[in-house]
């Protein structure tokens, strides 16, 4: 989330600048956006009842805080994302923080993970993939033909919504 007076923050941005405006992004969403729409909307306030889902950058988000939030979000979706293996820590990567797998596991209904097979961030999509995999966190893999782009991610959530609130 960028405010007035910021500047655009890219991969190579320093390591603080990013972590502050991925957890003013996390706080937004949590502390102001779902309490707007529960007072303004008649809609039923649990996380069963609440999905978050996102692709490519929104994935990354979705991967960040959905996870850690079981508590709030029951469905969660991650179209054309993942993580890259990396020798240093970034911002946006919290998978240390994920709860064990028997609790994710029983929080989420749904967690959608999914790529096009001519994504460029495919390798990234399956290292996230094989991370789920190996931490025994529930989930299900889609691999879509297609790359980085709207007829794949229409697609994925096509699917994805129809696994939504049963």
């Amino acid at each position: 989330t960028r405010r007035p007076g910021d500047t655009p923050l890219g991969p190579d941005a320093p390591f603080e600048a990013r972590r502050q405006a991925v957890n003013r992004f996390e706080s937004e969403l949590l502390d102001d956006v779902i309490p707007v729409i529960e007072k303004r909307y008649p809609v039923i306030a649990d996380s069963n009842h609440r999905a978050l889902a996102g692709l490519s950058m929104g994935g990354s988000q979705t991967m960040r805080i959905g996870p850690t939030h079981p508590d709030t979000f029951a469905y969660l979706g991650v179209f054309s994302s993942g993580m890259r293996r990396r020798t240093e820590p970034s911002p946006e990567d919290n998978t240390s923080s994920y709860p064990d797998a028997k609790k994710l596991n029983s929080a989420l209904k749904l967690f959608w993970v999914s790529c096009g097979d001519r994504d460029r961030v495919l390798e990234a999509a399956k290292t996230y993939e094989q991370f789920l995999t190996e931490k025994n966190i529930n989930h299900v893999w889609h691999l879509d033909s297609g790359g980085h782009e709207w007829s794949v991610w229409k697609n994925d959530l096509y699917l994805m919504a129809q696994r939504l609130f049963r």
